[in-house]
């Protein structure tokens, strides 16, 4: 299985590219719950003990969660990449999603107090955690700033935190580079030389300068 990846600096948008394109081909990188947490582990949103109680649910539960998961993504989705989206209010369709995930607010002992919301079921938990991550996605990041990157072939998302704003690709060592590449092809090609033939695309090779959200 594919690594995840880790291109979009925060870590609602790099939950939305976990169904990348890879040799041409969409990738499901989310199957199922021991990939699902594997993923939140990654992202450093899996809370000590909760993997060991999940995967102590029945298989139907976990089919269930995982499931819901991936349904929250395709939601986020809608709210933040609208390309292509047929459904007319995003927001209220992630908002049914969210609802029956209950909690309570709590404060998080530890170097300094923070905030938190828990329950005492684990799938809840989870759900409640995930929520998080993606309604603050929806609700902090700068809208303009998040993207789809510039290559058409390509499916990921990302928040541009640079100075200028101006950043157009998932990750310049694949997309950028490639397309650097396409396009001085081109060139040579009408100023008189045999131009290369583009070999298929391959929407994350050379992708090796990712970097983690919030590292």
């Amino acid at each position: 299985m594919p690594d995840f990846l880790w291109v979009g600096n925060h870590p609602g948008i790099d939950f939305l590219n976990t169904r990348p394109i890879l040799e041409g081909h969409e990738v499901e990188l989310l199957g199922d719950l021991g990939r699902l947490l594997d993923w939140c582990d990654e992202a450093r949103i899996l809370r000590p003990e909760l993997r060991r109680r999940l995967e102590a649910m029945p298989t139907g539960r976990q089919r269930r969660l995982a499931g819901w998961a991936r349904d929250l993504r395709e939601a986020l989705r809608a709210v933040l990449d609208p390309t292509g989206a047929t459904d007319p209010d995003p927001a209220s369709r992630l908002d049914a999603l969210l609802t029956g995930t209950h909690g309570r607010l709590a404060v998080a002992v530890g170097e300094l107090p923070a905030l938190d919301v828990i329950t005492t079921d684990a799938a809840g938990q989870l759900r409640l955690d995930l929520a998080r991550v993606a309604i603050a996605a929806a609700t902090d990041l700068e809208a303009d700033r998040v993207r789809r990157c510039a290559n058409p072939a390509c499916v990921l998302v990302f928040y541009d935190v640079s100075k200028g704003g101006q950043r157009r690709w998932c990750d310049m060592a694949g997309c950028g580079n490639r397309a650097k590449a396409i396009s001085y092809q081109r060139r040579h090609g009408r100023t008189g030389r045999r131009p290369v033939a583009e070999p298929p695309f391959t929407t994350l090779h050379g992708l090796g300068a990712t970097y983690r959200a919030l590292e």
